[in-house]
């Protein structure tokens, strides 16, 4: 109490607070208070502390339950909150991935989460930000859990073919330049199978159900934003070609037989690598092209 220049009794208050919210500690006499664990929380205290990111989540926004996280970011980006910005939800009950579909969003079972960026880009090379951030995910989860995913060109992270993560890119922007853009992720932490709704058993999966164990959320958030500030930097800096063997070796699709579909349109071929924006190159019988969007199916 010395030390805080507060009375004993706001201690007493504080640490009374704390375990009623999760916090295991542990009260000695003639030491004082020790922090023997904290709760799977998502509170901006949890996500700030010993982070070690200069940009991103310099301000955070979190909430208990929101409709979607990207929408919400969009709200902020409009009224001019700056680069690195970082809402997350701990529950959405309208989640949002690619083409309208649902991201179903449980609470206290997963990470929701999105990201404003502000970048000095033409919105021509945004793209490939779906391709860092992915690579960005990919990193974290092996470094907290030690397993190796995959990414399913353009938005998709598997496990052993189950879909694990997604993310969603959105921006604002005039014909050269690029007001503002949304990177919105969605994680399957702690989901037990019991938690995807039937239709998803068999095609999604999460950290739990590989790992066999809890894992906490934040301690993966603080990484996956480590991750996404460096690659992001460079990407801004230097394109993504310093990266491209990684990314190559990370992807699900490249070197396989695939379909693409673009609207009314349809393209097979072998996939054999990405373009400097993002794109997927095809060979297919009409010769090598390059497609910047679409819905990829392995044959």
């Amino acid at each position: 109490s010395e030390a805080l220049t507060v009375t004993r009794q706001v201690v007493y208050d504080s640490i009374a607070f704390l375990r009623g919210c999760g916090y295991n500690i542990e009260a000695s006499r003639s030491q004082g208070y020790r922090l023997i664990s904290s709760p799977d929380s998502i509170l901006p205290i949890e996500i700030a502390a010993g982070l070690e990111c200069k940009t991103l989540a310099g301000q955070i926004f979190a909430y208990g339950k929101i409709d979607s996280t990207n929408l919400k970011a969009h709200c902020y980006a409009k009224n001019g909150f700056s680069e690195g910005t970082l809402i997350i939800a701990d529950c959405q009950k309208k989640g949002r991935g690619r083409m309208g579909r649902k991201w179903h969003s449980p609470a206290g079972k997963g990470l929701y989460f999105s990201l404003i960026l502000r970048p000095d880009l033409p919105p021509g090379r945004i793209a490939g930000l779906s391709l860092i951030t992915g690579l960005a995910l990919s990193r974290a989860i092996n470094k907290i859990t030690g397993i190796n995913t995959t990414m399913k060109w353009p938005n998709d992270i598997l496990y052993e073919k189950k879909k694990l993560a997604g993310i969603l890119v959105e921006l604002a922007a005039e014909l050269d330049r690029v007001e503002y853009l949304i990177v919105g992720i969605g994680i399957n932490v702690n989901f037990n199978k019991k938690d995807f709704p039937l239709s998803l058993q068999r095609k999604s999966t999460s950290l739990k159900i590989i790992t066999k164990k809890e894992i906490h959320r934040a301690m993966l958030l603080q990484n996956v934003l480590v991750q996404f500030e460096n690659l992001y930097k460079n990407f801004c800096r230097h394109g993504f070609k310093y990266i491209s063997s990684e990314l190559i070796q990370n992807s699900a699709v490249i070197g396989r037989q695939v379909a693409l579909s673009t609207g009314k349109k349809k393209i097979t071929g072998k996939a054999v690598g990405f373009d400097d924006s993002g794109g997927l190159i095809i060979k297919s019988k009409s010769g090598l092209r390059s497609y910047a969007a679409g819905e990829v199916r392995l044959k």
